[in-house]
């Protein structure tokens, strides 16, 4: 009984190491997108890259600050910069995303790593005549590599919603479904990905590329697995790095009114919603933006 039982325990452990052995690696790209639906993982995935590659940054400045004790040389600290809380470490956490670092006012350290969550709600392709995006985040965006030499990681639902001068700028797009946990209760999520590389205003799905030339890869019932990333997921929230719904007190609709709380009475319909943008709605709109100014201004 005890060898067929360790029998089964290691067939399993050879199945889940062929399946980490087999989940996509991160390319060495400095721009890097990740897309997907709601809950498909894309923050999760971008917000520890960003913190592994900080991580990174900061052992090897750490090592090139000893070494340069002896040259009589200083060296500015890495820093991770994002839109979102993400935790370091114990009560620290990540330096506030600001427009002035978008528009090259502020400077960033050299080797810094910027996570931009949901970025094309500001990066929008709405915004293409907005100077400060057509001028200043573009040439932000074009010369990363060259001012920061770190890394820049975005996430957004669909990588059509950023305007076309960021759009252009991105290395490598990976389009995230399905973010589940690997096998039900083990420790370790499994996340279905499509590869897309950005080239002259064409994306092409490398991942479907490399399976055909690797060779096609047959699950038991002889249909090709789809490539995915696979990596640790903590079952404790006292290990989480930030909050999946951190925007959540930004939801302007927080008050109740029983007006609105009518229900239907029977399976019948006698109206359409109207959209119509109303002198209301104007109103409502100015007062969200003067709102929104004196935010930024503090």
């Amino acid at each position: 009984m005890l060898i067929v039982l360790l029998i089964v325990i290691g067939f399993f452990v050879l199945i889940f190491i062929n399946r980490l052995a087999c989940a996509e690696k991160y390319t060495h790209n400095c721009l890097i997108c990740f897309t997907g639906g709601l809950g498909s993982g894309k923050t999760y995935l971008g917000s520890h890259l960003a913190l592994k590659k900080y991580r990174s940054a900061v052992m090897k400045w750490r090592i090139k600050s000893y070494i340069g004790k002896f040259r009589g040389k200083t060296y500015e600290k890495p820093l991770l910069i994002s839109n979102i809380p993400i935790l370091i470490a114990e009560g620290q956490y990540s330096v506030r995303l600001q427009k002035e670092h978008l528009l090259g006012l502020i400077r960033i350290p050299e080797h810094s790593v910027v996570f931009f969550d949901e970025a094309g709600k500001v990066l929008s392709q709405w915004e293409y005549g907005n100077p400060n995006i057509k001028k200043d985040v573009a040439d932000f965006m074009r010369h990363f590599r060259h001012y920061i030499d770190g890394y820049f990681i975005l996430t957004d639902q669909a990588s059509s919603e950023f305007v076309c001068y960021i759009r252009r700028r991105v290395n490598v797009i990976y389009n995230l479904n399905d973010f589940r946990r690997f096998w039900l209760f083990f420790p370790f999520y499994i996340v279905d990905v499509n590869v897309l590389h950005v080239s002259e205003e064409q994306l092409t799905n490398t991942s479907e590329t490399k399976s055909n030339e690797q060779g096609i890869i047959f699950t038991h019932k002889d249909k090709r697995m789809l490539p995915y990333f696979m990596g640790f997921l903590p079952y404790s929230r006292k290990s989480k790095i930030y909050d999946s719904r951190c925007f959540s007190e930004m939801y302007p609709a927080l008050k109740r009114d029983e007006r609105y709380s009518k229900t239907h009475d029977g399976f019948k319909a006698d109206y359409i919603i109207d959209m119509t943008y109303t002198d209301k709605d104007k109103q409502r709109h100015k007062e969200e933006l003067i709102e929104s100014n004196k935010k930024d201004s503090k």
